[in-house]
């Protein structure tokens, strides 16, 4: 499928005249800053380059939040026609217990409306109660198959090398379930002829306040992969997933690393398949626990880091298009973020220890923050505006981590585990930003600035994120 380019080009547009106008600005006031003399004018004039060019980077974020807002409002989404085949297709759900075994969400998932479906249960694991546990489940019930493979990542390929008793692949596994119509209505997808799987969106259930801010999340997360679809980098392959025989014969396989599916996705792509995502197919699981995140996002860096090696010594390299090229780049700003908003911060502080251009900083600082927030709040709405107040919930916690997330990774996964990371990150830059007021002396405006930018979110949205309610189930 062939990119679009003009999303990008429209984000870019809105951003280059205030990006402009920063480094015009800036480069007026050089003059008057460097005619201070001293130690006073050397700090101003770096706090003023250093400043601009972080304030005209970090506005990259909100400029990308809104386009993706407007895309996600001018998009139809309209759904696939219904599939028709000759024959049912012959379907393959391989249930991997790698990182835990839910015997009632398999029992949940493999209750599909398709008539031509076989489960595989594939441990690679050692321990040997679980394995217990899925030979129980598989005495209990029919059409139930059990793979015991070597731990390393190897397990998917050994299972489906020279296998002939299937035609489409679907991959779950842990506490994700599938709904009962996945297998039929992911089908409708593959009527296109490049289109080698087929990804549903993962959706967080449970109780309380915290659980409608992870739905929120969910929802822009989903927003996000629909649009990328026709303008960005798609690809990304997790549970939940439904791939073709053709695609996995034509790529030879998984890569041998514990998460193979990711980078399953960027060999699919290499050999000329396209990765649907598929929005109104909803897989649901409980929201994980904060050490179930972590452990969850080593895997895949690990994973990451094994592909990337693995590419390396073949000398690949996969190719992208310009559009998939700025959907990373602005991904990777929207990482940078925080460091980019302290940045600013501190240049505000030194701009107020030289006695110069001191409010108008300030006030730059916080029309920064204040955008930050109104582009993830437009974002929200655009993807799921009826729940008002968890929608500004979850923009208050995308503005926490705006300002004060240099640990809050990943992004939003769930918003307990980006809560307690972004608290940790703003007690820590909150006293970073008192040392630089204790350093370089005159700084109380910067101060002020601080606790409008890092207490104020923290202070109504951190406190929503430590619920009590039920429905919590570990990982």
């Amino acid at each position: 499928m062939r990119k679009k380019k003009i999303l990008w080009a429209a984000a870019f547009a809105a951003w280059a005249p205030f990006a402009a106008l920063f480094c015009i600005g800036a480069g007026f006031l050089l003059p008057a800053a460097a005619s201070l003399g001293g130690w006073q004018g050397a700090l101003a004039v770096c706090a003023l380059c250093a400043g601009a060019l972080a304030l005209a980077a970090v506005w990259l974020v909100p400029a990308r939040r809104f386009a993706f807002a407007a895309a996600v409002r001018l998009s139809r989404g309209a759904l696939p026609p219904e599939a028709r085949f000759a024959a049912p297709p012959r379907v393959l759900l391989v249930w991997s217990t790698a990182n835990g075994f839910d015997p009632v969400a398999l029992a949940l998932s493999r209750r599909q409306d398709h008539p031509a479906l076989r489960t595989v249960i594939l441990d690679d694991g050692t321990d040997a109660a679980r394995r217990r546990a899925v030979q129980n489940f598989a005495i209990r019930h029919n059409n139930v198959e059990v793979f015991f493979a070597e731990p390393g990542g190897m397990g998917l390929n050994a299972l489906l090398q020279g296998r002939d008793d299937y035609d489409f692949c679907a991959f779950a596994g842990e506490d994700v379930m599938l709904p009962s119509d996945f297998v039929r209505r992911a089908l409708d997808y593959f009527a296109e002829g490049d289109c080698g799987g087929v990804q549903a969106r993962i959706a967080a259930v449970g109780d309380g306040l915290s659980a409608r801010v992870s739905a929120v999340a969910s929802s822009v997360s989903a927003a996000e992969r629909a649009v990328r679809e026709q303008y960005g980098a798609d690809g990304l392959c997790t549970l939940g997933v439904l791939l073709s025989r053709a695609c996995i014969e034509a790529v030879g396989g998984f890569p041998p690393v514990g998460e193979p599916l990711p980078s399953f996705a960027e060999e699919a792509k290499g050999a000329g398949f396209s990765l649907r995502f598929a929005p109104d197919i909803a897989c649901v699981r409980a929201p994980r626990s904060l050490p179930a995140l972590r452990a969850e996002h080593r895997r895949l860096a690990a994973s990451a880091r094994a592909y990337a090696h693995i590419c390396a010594e073949a000398g690949s390299r996969a190719r992208s298009g310009g559009a998939e090229r700025a959907d990373r780049f602005f991904a990777w700003m929207e990482r940078a973020a925080c460091p980019l908003t302290v940045l600013a911060s501190l240049c505000a502080a030194a701009l107020a220890s030289a006695a110069f251009f001191v409010w108008p900083a300030v006030l730059l600082v916080l029309l920064t923050g204040l955008l930050c927030f109104a582009s993830a709040a437009a974002e929200a709405f655009a993807a799921e505006g009826q729940d008002w107040p968890a929608v500004l919930l979850y923009a208050l916690v995308r503005f926490a981590l705006d300002f004060s997330g240099p640990l809050a990774l990943p992004r939003v996964p769930e918003p307990r585990a980006s809560g307690v990371r972004a608290g940790i990150s703003i007690a820590v830059g909150v006293l970073l930003l008192l040392l630089a007021g204790l350093v370089c002396g005159n700084a109380w405006p910067m101060l002020c600035t601080a606790l409008g930018c890092f207490l104020a979110p923290a202070a109504v949205s951190l406190p929503v994120l430590f619920p009590s309610g039920a429905g919590r189930k570990e990982q």
